[in-house]
Formats: structure tokens, C-alpha cells, sequence
């Protein structure tokens, strides 16, 4: 079902619905219409929903399996015909699109012995290929017509010329797939993990020492995307944001020369700089950062998803509550969201904790039927597996949310037995430079029970974790940024007044 809901998106944001879609013929399409318009309208949640609405008392699904088929067939046959010439599409994207769907017909017209049509029709492609740095598509190209020129017509001089620029092309690809795999390689590490890694940033420092040649001889777009991603997890891995902002900034610059709109790399690079400038406390400019990164976005991109989450932690970090309430209102209702990887939308499940008790505590102004007001903690607890296994991490986030949400609802005999376990937990998985200041935020809170919750005894027992734990401000921290949701700090000083 995910894929097929994926398929129709893609239909319904390039302007064709069911009608252009099944061309009004309800006498044959009826069951692929009405399937169709009930997955753009999420009207079932599930392939067995689908199948009892589709097809009452048949049992096996197997009407309906067909049914599935012969409509992703029918998608993936209308996405070739799809035309990308809308203005949200930049000349990038628009170039993309065209010479990629142009490649395809060249090919069919080669299966079909049609070579002089097939090479004029590349050697076209082929300017549009080096304009803009389609790399990849540039080597195919090259190695057709080489073959063409030198084999079909015996043109050696033509011949030469692509052979040459076919080498070229295969070396620049080659670097290319060499830095998209020490990307994934850095990467995967972080997809489910959010705690500090050293040894991120020492691969990271081995593969872009490796990189190093081809960065300085190729401007390739690709290429350098990925280094300077790759440039980025030296730094970002141990949280030196200093650095990392230097990074950002050099590369902006790199892609804004580039003769066309290179949205992508910039969309990464001015998150990246928010990012920065979050951990810094360099507020103004993180603001700056976030407007440059919003003329690129395409609402319901991934990026956009992930700007977003910066663009939450900025407003939290500024105490800006009601814009990082109205953030994540704007992000749960897109309709893109479901279909996120679950790592991703977690993230979300453990900003909505921090935002439920904000509202509890009367600094957020919650439309009436928000259920965040009626925040269930059992549910909680349930909904966020991934992250519950990132000890060092993001776990840190969801127990503080936990013992937070505890104690606005005056569950004081639950609120003991949580923290009681947590002592263990500390000593446990918090006991190095990479979590000072949660160790003490948790200190901290285990002072709570013990101060029989009373303001002025829990002020004094909590004093010398505070010096501690402020001693190392979250932007020389190293761990994870995304830990405080709501910087300690500021948790404490809630804390405080709700002891109060």
C-alpha cells in the first residue's frame, strides 16, 4: 500500500487526478477509479482494508491483488508521460527530468535498430548532460556514441572525441559512487543512533583525506554534494559546530556559482548552518539560515521534514513555544507525513511529550480539540522503540519527557519509581565526557523525591549539578544536539517553579 500511495502523490502533485488519469472511461475502470481516488483520499489504512472494501466475501484477496497490479502498472506507465514544466520545478529539477525521461526514448530507439535517430537525439542530450553535471548519464552518453561514430560510422576523428570524454566522464562517476558509499557508510550509523561517535569522525577524516584529488580537480556537483557531507561528519560527529559553520559557509558559496540552481546541496547546507547556529545560540543568524533554506523547499520533501525539525529546536532554544507548537501542528496534518521512515516521524512523537507539557503548564495556547491536551504517557512509552534503544542518546530525551509529564500530572508515588530506576540507568550509560550534562540533568532530577518536592530544599540540593552542568554550555557539549529538546536550563527553571 506505501508504494502505491507514494505512486498516486506523485500523480496528484503533477496535476493528474483520476479524471486525466482513466480518461472519464468509468465502463472499464471503474474498480481501478474508485481504488485510485480511495488512496488519494487515505481512505484505508491497509492492503487487507482495501481488499474487504474492494471485494466484500472474497476471502483470498486475490481479485484484489490483481486490481493492485494492474494499477501500479497503470501509474508507472503514466509517469513517463508526466511533464515537469510547472514553475515549482527550478531548471535543475527540469533538466533532470527531461533528459533522463529523452534517454530512455534514445535507448528504446536503439533496441529498435533506429541508431541515427537515437544519435542525434544524444548528442543533444549530451550538452544538456555537461551543463548540468549529469555525470553519470554524460559516461552512458559517450559510450553510445562512441560506438555509433567509431563502429557504425567510421568517423575517427567523432570517434576519438568520445572516447576521451567518456574516460573523463567514467573517472568523475567513479569518485562520485566513491563518495556516495563513504556517505552511506558515515550515515548509517547516525539513522537510528543519535549519541557521539569518535569514530565517525575519524572515517569521515580517512575518506575525505581520500576524496581530497578528485575535490580539487573535478567541480562536479555530485561529487562535491558528498563532500561536502562527508567534510561536515568530521565535525558535526563531535559537535564542533565552529568548524562545521565553515564548512556550510565555503560550500554555499561553491554551489551559488554553479550556472544553475543547485537546490538540493544548498537545501542540506543552509539546514546544516541552522543547525549550527542553534548549538551556538547564534539566534539571528540561525533565522537567517532558515528563511534562505525555505525559498528551496518543496513542502513535504524530506528535507523539508528535516528543516523542519531544526526550525522546531530553533523556536524551543528561543523560547518561542506557541511558534514550535504551531510548527509541529504544521508538520503532523501535511500529508506526506505517514509515509516518513519511523526513525523520523519518533522524532516528532518526542517533540509532541515536550509540547503536551508546555501546554500543562499554560506557556503554549492549544487550539481546543488538540490531543496533545489529552497526551496519553502509556502511549508514549509504546510509540517510540527506536529511539528507547539509543541509550546515550535520544533516550535520554524520552525518559526526561516521561519524568516531566509524570510530574505535571502530580503522579508523585509513579514519578519516585521512574527515577528510582534511573540512578542505575546513569551510572549505567552516563558516565563520560559525551554526557556530562545529561548525567546531571538526571542527577538533578533525582533530587526531586528526595527533596519531598519542596521548592527550597530541592534548590539547594540541586545547586553544585547546576554549576556542573552549565560549567559545559550545549555548545561545547559533546553529544548529540538534539537530546535537549527544551536546553536544561530552562528545564530547570520549570522545574523550580512548578516545585514552587
Amino acid at each position: 500500500m506505501k508504494e502505491l500511495r507514494e505512486l498516486v502523490l506523485v500523480m496528484e502533485n503533477n496535476g493528474c487526478g483520476a479524471t486525466s488519469m482513466f480518461n472519464g472511461n468509468a465502463s472499464t475502470t471503474s474498480k481501478l477509479s474508485i481504488f485510485y481516488k480511495g488512496i488519494s483520499q487515505n481512505s484505508w489504512t491497509s492492503d487487507d482494508n482495501a481488499a474487504k472494501a474492494l471485494y466484500p466475501g472474497e476471502p483470498s484477496h486475490s481479485s484484489y491483488r490483481k486490481l493492485k497490479s494492474d494499477l501500479k502498472e497503470r501509474l508507472v506507465d503514466t509517469i513517463l508521460t508526466l511533464k515537469f514544466n510547472s514553475n515549482k520545478y527550478n531548471s535543475y529539477q527540469k533538466a533532470y527530468y527531461r533528459s533522463h525521461r529523452e534517454w530512455a526514448a534514445a535507448k528504446i530507439l536503439l533496441g529498435q535498430n533506429a541508431n541515427d535517430a537515437a544519435a542525434d537525439l544524444a548528442t543533444k542530450l549530451f550538452r544538456q548532460a555537461r551543463q548540468f553535471d549529469f555525470s553519470g548519464l554524460a559516461m552512458d552518453i559517450c559510450s553510445v556514441l562512441r560506438l555509433y561514430y567509431g563502429a557504425r560510422m567510421g568517423d575517427m576523428a567523432r570517434f576519438e572525441e568520445f572516447n576521451k570524454l567518456f574516460g573523463e566522464y567514467q573517472e568523475i562517476y567513479q569518485f562520485e559512487n566513491r563518495a556516495e558509499e563513504f556517505y552511506i557508510i558515515l550515515s548509517s550509523g547516525f539513522v537510528n543512533n543519535k549519541s557521539t561517535k569518535e569514530d565517525i569522525r575519524d572515517k569521515a577524516k580517512l575518506f575525505h583525506d581520500q576524496l581530497q584529488p578528485a575535490l580539487e580537480k573535478y567541480n562536479s556537483h555530485r561529487l562535491h554534494f558528498y563532500g561536502a557531507l562527508i567534510e561536515l561528519a568530521c565535525h558535526t560527529s563531535v559537535n564542533n559546530y565552529l568548524e562545521a559553520l565553515k564548512v556550510c559557509k565555503r560550500y554555499i558559496q561553491f554551489f551559488l556559482q554553479k550556472d544553475y540552481e543547485a537546490h538540493v546541496p544548498l537545501q542540506i547546507l543552509y539546514y546544516q548552518e541552522l543547525l549550527c547556529h542553534v548549538q551556538l545560540k547564534n539566534f539571528k543568524e540561525g533565522r537567517e539560515a532558515a528563511e534562505n533554506c525555505c525559498k528551496l523547499l518543496a513542502e513535504g520533501s524530506y528535507n523539508w521534514f528535516k528543516y523542519q525539525e531544526s526550525i522546531f529546536l530553533l523556536a524551543m532554544h528561543t523560547d518561542e513555544y506557541q511558534a514550535a507548537y504551531d510548527i509541529y501542528t504544521s508538520v503532523i496534518k501535511n500529508k506526506r507525513f505517514n509515509l516518513l521512515p519511523d526513525n523520523v516521524k519518533e522524532i516528532w512523537k518526542i517533540f509532541a511529550a515536550y509540547l503536551a507539557y508546555l501546554i500543562r503548564l499554560e506557556k503554549i495556547q492549544a487550539s481546543y480539540n488538540d490531543s496533545l491536551k489529552q497526551f496519553k504517557l502509556s502511549r508514549f512509552q509504546n510509540e517510540t522503540p527506536v529511539f528507547s534503544k539509543d541509550k546515550k542518546g535520544m533516550n535520554i530525551a524520552i525518559l526526561v519527557a516521561q519524568l516531566l509529564m509524570l510530574l505535571s500530572e502530580g503522579k508523585k508515588s509513579s514519578f519516585i519509581d521512574k527515577v528510582e530506576s534511573l540512578e542505575q540507568y546513569t551510572y549505567k550509560y552516563l558516565r563520560n565526557d559525551h554526557t556530562l550534562r545529561s548525567h546531571y540533568f538526571i542527577k538533578i532530577l533525582l533530587q526531586i523525591p528526595l527533596s519531598g518536592f519542596d521548592r527550597t530544599t530541592f534548590v539547594a540540593k540541586t545547586r553544585s549539578y547546576l554549576e556542573k552542568m552549565s560549567a559545559v554550555p550545549t555548545e561545547a557539549a559533546n553529544q548529540t544536539n538534539e537530546i535537549e529538546i527544551i536546553p536544561f536550563e530552562e528545564l530547570y527553571q520549570l522545574l523550580e517553579r512548578q516545585l514552587g
